[in-house]
């Protein structure tokens, strides 16, 4: 389930991290805690705050902005049972619809969860009727009772109509002609490097585990020249990448890698491995302790994933796959300098900075 949130935001597909800053940069005046965060839909954002779900609304109504396109107050976040969300919508019906006050229900399903948004609207709206006597009016209701599936999780609330706010997109373009990254890992890298700059040093050389399309091996490869970008991978590499004359292509896995592979000692491996978090970390430090010289540096996505051998997540939840991650480290003999959780990264993900002892 995604954690609890107070409002859903949607915003254009491909626009989800400029919806995040222009939103925390809106509450921040009131909430200097608050954090918008991408889901893994697209064009769905989530905002978590202290301030009531109707004030974050209202600041976002007022605000001058850019890229969102609607936004939802959200008062409880439960799973998406249709049982669950009948109890949850009649508990919050209660406290604001009676007899002389109507109701319309409006269900926005995303996902494939077990019932369709008619059938959610149908009952739902039966259980709230039946609990308050409040008429239903599907053209001019007084309250909508609102709720947003995202597969396993619902967000609901009840909210008059004009909380329920969509807003003009300003802007279409994200980036500027020959600008657009090869893939969202670039952005990530980039983010990572502002935060620990000491990490990357021109002239020095580089593993890149996971390389394909090959966004942190382009990153990278423009900040150590002329040092060189060993891209690992079985895959292709974007054709931006192999222009490169400091990235060289091995095509193939990461733990193929042989010391015929790499010229002398490496100063930073980093690893975006589509793997479960246990593999990866395995992979990765068996490439550091064969490559990485004393003093250097490791860059690696935890990865919250699906085990294919089992069909379940390989941990409880991405907390505990980082925990079991850095104890592998630290048995290995590594210093974790640092867990970053980068505007970049997926509510599954995290990364980690290490430094060989």
């Amino acid at each position: 389930m995604i954690p609890p949130f107070q409002a859903l935001v949607t915003c254009p597909a491909g626009f989800e991290f400029r919806c995040v800053e222009e939103l925390e940069d809106i509450l921040k005046e009131q909430d200097p805690y608050a954090e918008a965060e991408p889901t893994y839909f697209k064009g769905v954002v989530v905002v978590r705050s202290d301030l009531e779900p109707e004030e974050i609304v209202e600041m976002v109504k007022e605000a001058d902005t850019d890229w969102v396109a609607k936004i939802v107050p959200i008062h409880r976040t439960v799973r998406a049972d249709l049982d669950v969300m009948k109890r949850t919508a009649t508990i919050l019906a209660r406290r604001k619809l009676d007899e002389n006050t109507s109701f319309a229900v409006r269900c926005r399903k995303r996902g494939q969860p077990p019932f369709g948004q008619r059938e959610v609207e149908v009952k739902v709206g039966a259980a709230v009727q039946e609990a308050t006597g409040a008429p239903v009016d599907l053209e001019n209701p007084d309250y909508y009772v609102w709720i947003e599936v995202l597969q396993d999780t619902a967000g609901i609330s009840v909210v008059p109509p004009d909380l329920i706010v969509s807003k003009e997109v300003k802007r279409v373009r994200k980036w500027s002609p020959g600008m657009r990254p090869i893939s969202r890992a670039q952005l990530k890298l980039r983010e990572l490097v502002k935060r620990h700059p000491y990490i990357v040093r021109e002239g020095s050389d580089v593993i890149d585990l996971g390389a394909a399309p090959g966004g942190w091996s382009y990153e990278l490869a423009r900040r150590v020249e002329p040092g060189t970008v060993y891209a690992v991978d079985p895959g292709d590499l974007h054709p931006k990448v192999l222009e490169l004359d400091n990235v060289v292509h091995l095509k193939k896995r990461a733990e193929e890698l042989t010391e015929n592979d790499i010229e002398g000692r490496i100063r930073l491996v980093t690893s975006d491995l589509n793997r479960i978090h246990t593999e990866a970390t395995e992979i990765t430090l068996s490439v550091a302790d064969e490559f990485l010289e004393p003093g250097g540096f490791i860059v690696q996505t935890v990865k919250l994933a699906v085990d294919p051998s089992t069909g379940e997540y390989a941990a409880p939840d991405v907390e505990t796959a980082v925990s079991e991650v850095e104890l592998e480290y630290e048995r290995r003999g590594y210093e974790i300098l640092a867990i970053e959780r980068l505007k970049r990264n997926t509510p599954n993900e995290r990364t980690l900075v290490a430094r060989k002892v």
